[in-house]
């Protein structure tokens, strides 16, 4: 595909992704009605209905962004203290056992991602989930998997 290259984030830094997805505009895209398929299936249309139901490229590599960003325990630790409630960098540090600049290394990576903002109060910085919708979403992440890994223990 023309222009993917660009865009793929599979193998780059999240900061090198962001700044690939800065600097592209668009990869070129089939329509709708090109997307069929007559070989496999009885309903050729299929393919065409999935089609405009996707979201863009961008979103996708939104989506991965984000999912890499949580990828790391630690950051994970994190973004579930936060659905909690804000801290700051010592108060992480602390929660967390590692020392300030460990801990404001993984911030900045959440903070580049997309998944938490920081607010000046008074000599400290606080951070917060950019987004409420956020927590909930965690805390079931949270708690699907703790189900399903004592239920892994059950067998």
């Amino acid at each position: 595909m023309e222009g993917f290259e660009e865009w793929t984030c599979a193998s780059s830094t999240i900061k090198q992704c962001f700044n690939r997805m800065a600097m592209v505009t668009s990869r070129r895209t089939p329509k709708a009605k090109e997307v069929t398929c007559d070989a496999y299936n009885d309903d050729p249309r299929r393919v065409g209905r999935v089609f405009d139901r996707m979201p863009s490229d961008r979103a996708f590599n939104h989506m991965a962004l984000a999912l890499r960003a949580m990828a790391d325990p630690v950051r994970a630790r994190i973004l579930y203290a936060l659905t909690v409630e804000p801290l700051c960098v010592c108060e992480m540090s602390r929660l967390l056992e590692m020392s300030m600049p460990a801990v404001s290394h993984h911030l900045r990576i959440l903070t580049m991602s997309g998944l938490v903002t920081v607010r000046k109060e008074g000599k400290f910085a606080c951070y917060y989930l950019h987004d409420e919708r956020l927590t909930g979403t965690l805390r079931a992440l949270v708690k699907d998997l703790a189900d399903f890994d004592s239920e892994r223990e059950d067998e």
